[in-house]
């Protein structure tokens, strides 16, 4: 499951095939999928799934990542079923 760190870093967005041409740190996708988001963020909400359910970045509110996956990657958070994008 990855989440494009160009959904948070419009910087991101440098022209060309591949938003990882010349940035630093892009050696390959999952350090791409997983540069736009830093442990320091907490529970951040990325998205809303097709099924309504909403789609969180991997890190907790306790800077660990989401723990507790079941095989859709996903669990009950706050109450409601919600998707992790994670490495």
């Amino acid at each position: 499951h990855m989440i494009s760190p160009c959904m948070k870093d419009l910087s991101a967005r440098s022209g060309g095939s591949s938003p990882c041409n010349s940035r630093q740190g892009c050696d390959d996708v999952k350090s791409h999928a997983m540069a736009g988001f830093k442990a320091s963020d907490g529970r951040v909400v990325v998205g809303i799934a097709k099924d309504g359910n909403i789609i969180y970045g991997p890190y907790d509110n306790d800077g660990g990542p989401i723990s507790g996956l079941d095989v859709c990657n996903g669990r009950e958070i706050d109450g409601a079923y919600s998707y992790v994008g994670s490495e």
